[in-house]
């Protein structure tokens, strides 16, 4: 079946990149990611903020609650070599006629990259992926790392 794709070029040796979907919340003012019916993916480098963790620590709720992010950039951060964590987010807000969207990196030596989902009502899911779990692990087989998106209207931190 074929799938729509909102790419993410690789981010250089991080050693965690967690990203998780929020339902749709006016705390945050990034600005959003339209997916339309008009285009089959999507650069998401304009749409990207970034924090880091440098105590590698911080809790998924902490990580929410901050109002710290970095973003603005025309080109995805390169970090070189560092022992923080990096957390990302990004608003979408899926307005085309697909049901879901996939979520691609594009850095497949990636060791691990974990994806939190919230949806409206209820608690997080996480989906975890990277090259160090087992490839059958994955939810989408892919030599990349890819996600599947489910849902319309709702805020995707990365």
């Amino acid at each position: 079946m074929y799938m729509r794709s909102i790419t993410m070029k690789a981010l250089l040796i991080l050693p965690t990149l967690m990203l998780f979907l929020l339902d749709s919340s006016p705390v945050f003012s990034l600005q959003t990611l339209q997916l339309t019916d008009n285009a089959d993916s999507y650069p998401i480098s304009n749409f990207i903020e970034i924090l880091e963790d440098r105590s590698r620590g911080a809790t998924l709720d902490e990580v929410a609650g901050r109002n710290d992010w970095r973003g603005g950039q025309t080109a995805l951060p390169n970090f070189g070599l560092s022992r923080s964590a990096y957390w990302a987010r990004i608003m979408i807000d899926n307005t085309s006629s697909r049901k879901s969207w996939l979520l691609e990196m594009c850095f497949p030596t990636l060791d691990h990259m974990d994806v939190f989902l919230k949806p409206q009502a209820g608690a997080y899911t996480v989906k975890r992926s990277g090259d160090c779990l087992p490839f059958a692990w994955r939810e989408v087989k892919h030599r990349n790392i890819v996600f599947d998106l489910p849902g319309r209207g709702k805020t995707l931190l990365l």
